[in-house]
């Protein structure tokens, strides 16, 4: 039982010498964005939050477009409809 334990120990500590083979980048985070502070708001979280409010203008805007799309529709097939 000390015998495997020994060898353990020794390929742990071969294994923790070993370096990786070939060319590795180096674990680096990539830089930030540049902060955009015309509205104010120069916090990342700031940020997000002026972005999650363009979404949510840009849907409205979408689902306001599909309601008249679907209100033309419906306006189209009753039209036609009442002709019969």
């Amino acid at each position: 039982m000390m015998r495997l334990f020994s060898l353990a120990v020794a390929l742990v500590l071969l294994g923790c010498d070993a370096e990786p083979e070939g060319d590795f980048a180096p674990n680096v985070a990539a830089p930030p964005e540049p902060v955009d502070d015309s509205k104010g708001r120069t916090s990342a979280l700031g940020q997000a939050m002026d972005a999650a409010e363009n979404i949510e203008l840009e849907i409205g805007e979408y689902n306001d477009r599909i309601q008249r799309a679907v209100d033309e529709a419906n306006a189209a097939a009753s039209g036609s409809s009442k002709e019969d």
